[in-house]
């Protein structure tokens, strides 16, 4: 089944890209198969997760760190970077 995450602050990690609202529709594989805009997408048949108030943030690998505060004042996220977390886009 198709997961239709919405709503969220989504951050792509691009420092030319400003955090957004968006919906991300996840395929039955579980990878991203398109990103747009909130409520661009027809919602019958999908599992729908709610995250107002949340933040999406697809592709970083990391064990332990503190983003909170870091991606509001970096977006780019080059100090993480610097110490190895490999976003994937």
């Amino acid at each position: 089944m198709k997961t239709l995450i919405k709503n969220g602050l989504f951050f792509s990690g691009r420092v030319e890209e400003k955090a957004l609202k968006k919906d991300v529709l996840i395929d039955e594989s579980g990878r991203i198969k398109e990103i747009a805009l909130c409520n661009s997408f027809d919602e019958e048949g999908l599992k729908i997760i709610d995250a107002n108030g949340k933040w999406i943030v697809p592709g970083f690998v990391d064990s332990h760190t503190h983003y909170d505060a870091e991606v509001l004042a970096s977006p780019g996220l080059k100090e993480s970077a610097r110490h190895g977390v490999l976003p994937l886009f």
